[in-house]
């Protein structure tokens, strides 16, 4: 399998913070888990080693600072 990298990419200032969450079954997004194979690249990028079938889903990239959030959701399908 292959790796996969989901952008995001924010400017602002102050400079954003990014986070990343991961839709689930019930509908409420919950954080990314960071773990040897998925990680948060210091651009903002998520990147999954090896990507997986349960690896599927929706992904949001949150930026914030102190004049608001702008969010970006993106839809990864793997078979």
């Amino acid at each position: 399998m292959k790796d996969m990298v989901l952008p995001c990419k924010a400017v602002g200032d102050p400079p954003p913070t990014i986070k990343w969450l991961k839709g689930n079954t019930n509908g409420t997004p919950t954080p990314v888990l960071v773990d040897s194979r998925r990680s948060v690249h210091g651009n903002g990028s998520f990147i999954i080693r090896t990507v997986k079938a349960e690896d599927s889903g929706n992904y949001s990239c949150v930026a914030s600072n102190n004049w608001g959030a702008d969010e970006i959701t993106l839809n990864l399908q793997v078979q």
